[in-house]
């Protein structure tokens, strides 16, 4: 689910990003001839980045981490299943904010007129919000809170 969100993130990164060069009318007080060029939509790009990257790399890792848990296989410990659990949880909350944020803030980097139908920008928040609700990142939050201070693995269900 992680990497479903870190791609709902980055398919509404990459087409704000393609509006804003391609569509977008810069704001008049911005002085600028190009929406692309006003330092406050800049601004925004490097914040959404800022919540896009560090989910990419967390997502990353986390697969990784899960995959040498699957290698195991018999041999896996508790231990290490726990710290996998927790690698997912982390990439699963990091893309979930990530998804939920960059769909919805979008908008405010491409304008108005974005929001017609015939654009379906609208699709990246939708996408994000049907999926992020299947499995509630506050219970993620817990593990990773319990493992954090007390080293508690989190319990094994389908979920962890």
């Amino acid at each position: 689910m992680a990497n479903l969100f870190v791609g709902i993130a980055e398919g509404a990164y990459d087409a704000a990003r393609h509006y804003t060069l391609k569509q977008a009318q810069p704001w008049p007080a911005a002085g600028v001839a190009r929406s692309a060029e006003d330092p406050y939509v800049l601004h925004r790009y490097g914040e959404l980045w800022l919540l896009l990257r560090p989910a990419q790399l967390a997502a990353d890792a986390a697969a990784l981490q899960l995959q040498q848990a699957l290698d195991r296989d018999e041999a896996l410990t508790s231990g290490e299943r726990g710290a996998a659990a927790v690698a997912v949880a982390e990439a699963k909350v990091l893309a979930h904010r990530a998804s939920v944020e960059v769909s919805s803030q979008l908008f405010e980097l491409t304008g108005a007129r974005s929001t017609s139908a015939r654009f379906g920008l609208d699709r990246f928040w939708r996408n994000a919000r049907v999926h992020t609700l299947h499995d509630p990142v506050d219970y993620k939050l817990r593990d990773i809170g319990r493992d954090r201070p007390e080293g508690r693995a989190p319990e094994a269900t389908a979920y962890s």
